[in-house]
């Protein structure tokens, strides 16, 4: 499993994410694996709207991720899926206060 630092709350929300399958299935279908020099790439299409598309390494596809050794892509999307709700917590109002608290203090 990936290694990330997370505070107590973090690992709660992380760990208490429910994953549904028919988002692991979606996004099982818009990405693709792509092996270049011993590197498991995690791509996907990405289009822009000034016409400048993602080409990670000549693939024309955008880079999402790379997969650990011996990591499925539905781990890693799973972890993704995951993170999003910690990201979410991250980005709250709450959050955001709180950090801001513990730097005043000089915790941080």
């Amino acid at each position: 499993m990936r290694t990330i630092k997370l505070t107590e709350r973090e690992k709660e929300i992380f760990f208490n994410t429910k994953i549904k399958e028919k988002d692991v299935q979606e996004l099982m279908r818009k990405y693709i694996i792509k092996d270049i020099d011993d590197v498991r790439y995690v791509l996907c299409k990405r289009e822009r709207d000034d016409g400048d598309d993602a080409n990670f390494m000549g693939t024309g596809l955008a880079l999402t991720g790379i997969l650990e050794d011996n990591e499925s892509l539905k781990d890693f999307i799973k972890f993704r899926l995951r993170m999003r709700e910690v990201i979410k917590y991250r980005n709250s109002d709450f959050a955001v206060d709180a950090i801001k608290r513990k730097i005043r203090k000089g915790v941080i």
